[in-house]
């Protein structure tokens, strides 16, 4: 069995780098689309906001399907 304390170290690891992408994300596109005339930032994130949100619907769809038909 692992032991609690290693997976909480493993955790705050992860959250400590994840914390941080978003914006680098962020900045990267920006300097990337910046010399380039046909593209703006709007739609780059509304098509990444509407992704992970059907992601997310989808998979908390079957989670759900999964853990209430499964265990029952």
């Amino acid at each position: 069995m692992i032991n609690l304390h290693i997976i909480c170290i493993v955790m705050c690891i992860i959250s400590f780098f994840k914390t941080v992408l978003p914006p680098l994300l962020d900045n990267w596109t920006i300097e990337e689309i910046k010399n380039e005339k046909k593209f703006t930032y709007r739609p780059i994130r509304l098509w990444g906001f509407i992704g992970f949100t059907l992601t997310v619907f989808i998979m908390y769809k079957r989670c759900v399907y999964y853990y209430l038909f499964t265990f029952t």
